[in-house]
């Protein structure tokens, strides 16, 4: 009986992925479907292309910054740079409309992705790859339950506060930990990724605090996400 079940646990795990593949063409159908009904491919296009340099204007800026700073202190510095890969958000998994906590993307290992990959938006962070098929992959959104993100606010004077960002579900973020003088941020102080603890890379903007008590308005428009941008290593 225990090399039944062996095999069978076995064979569950084996079909997975394939179970994964084997709805992505449907998936896949159905995006192309909706992207040809409800939207223009022209735009659609155009608006890819945008967030594809406005990426490119993010980490010139950052790398430029990063650059002035290491000469300062001590005189040269090269800072290691990220590609991104475009995929479409085939679909949201989650009980908050337009805010899921997972996103299935139409890109995968063939496309480079491997899981802890970093997915963005021109506009700021959007998740984690935790699991990932030939061609598609899972993305675990910020709003994720399990989502933590070192972070840090910008303060007035150009002060930092050090936190943890967590994920709440329901497209609901909220800061915890902070380290210093919550009372000293101004409303709507920025939120950004701190790049403590290796999983996020610094400065990738989050949102905004929209109270004293910690919660964050994400600067990414989940409900309107059609294409994310996800890390991966040159």
């Amino acid at each position: 009986m225990l090399a039944v079940a062996a095999l069978a646990t076995g064979a569950v795990l084996c079909c997975r992925p394939l179970a994964k593949e084997a709805v992505y063409p449907l998936e896949r159908l159905c995006s192309i479907l909706r992207r040809k009904v409800f939207a223009n491919p022209e735009v659609d296009s155009l608006k890819r292309e945008n967030g594809e340099l406005r990426l490119v204007v993010r980490e010139l800026e950052a790398t430029a910054a990063e650059n002035a700073r290491l000469r300062e202190s001590l005189g040269y510095g090269e800072r290691h740079r990220d590609e991104y890969v475009a995929a479409e958000v085939l679909s949201r998994r989650g009980p908050a409309a337009g805010a899921g906590e997972k996103l299935r993307i139409g890109k995968g290992s063939l496309a480079g992705i491997k899981t802890g990959a970093v997915a963005i938006s021109p506009e700021g962070l959007v998740g984690l790859v935790t699991d990932v098929s030939p061609h598609t992959a899972t993305v675990s959104t910020i709003f994720d339950p399990a989502s933590r993100v070192s972070v840090f606010v910008e303060a007035p004077g150009g002060g930092r506060l050090h936190g943890i960002l967590a994920g709440c579900g329901e497209g609901i973020l909220h800061l915890r930990h902070l380290k210093g003088d919550g009372d000293k941020l101004a409303p709507h102080s920025r939120v950004f990724s701190s790049g403590l603890g290796g999983v996020f890379p610094p400065d990738i903007e989050i949102g905004n605090l929209v109270s004293r008590d910690g919660d964050v308005l994400p600067a990414v428009d989940f409900s309107a996400l059609e294409d994310v941008f996800v890390s991966r290593e040159r």
